[in-house]
């Protein structure tokens, strides 16, 4: 399939494998309030998003949103779920996607993930 696809609907599903290792997803420390309300609006409370003791693994739809007048990466695409920025694709996924697709803004399935004992920090997977 590659790096990216698109459907008959004309949507552009994006599919990916880290480039170099890196992380797919950056800089969720930054949206860590829109995470946790993300998840507190299915029903889970900050306090036991704090104490899990067992994995909190949601999913959504997010929007791959091009950045072309982002001061700190021309290639920027941010991460939104629900029309807010939850992440940015990493430098060289970004690099990989706006190659691919220039301004199109596209879709894909995320995990919103917050680790047992984790202290409530909430994390954007790939959906696998």
């Amino acid at each position: 399939m590659g790096l990216f696809s698109r459907t008959r609907s004309g949507v552009t599903q994006a599919s990916f494998t880290p480039v170099d290792g890196e992380q797919l997803f950056v800089g969720e420390m930054s949206y860590q309030p829109h995470l946790t309300n993300l998840l507190v609006g299915l029903g889970y409370s900050t306090a036991s998003l704090t104490t899990c003791t067992q994995p909190v693994s949601e999913t959504f739809v997010a929007r791959l949103v091009p950045e072309p007048r982002n001061p700190h990466d021309p290639n920027a695409v941010a991460v939104q779920i629900e029309g807010r920025t939850a992440a940015y694709l990493s430098r060289a996924n970004a690099a990989r996607y706006r190659a691919a697709f220039r301004s199109q803004t596209g879709e894909m399935r995320v995990v919103l993930w917050v680790k047992p004992q984790g202290k409530g920090i909430v994390s954007v997977w790939p959906e696998r």
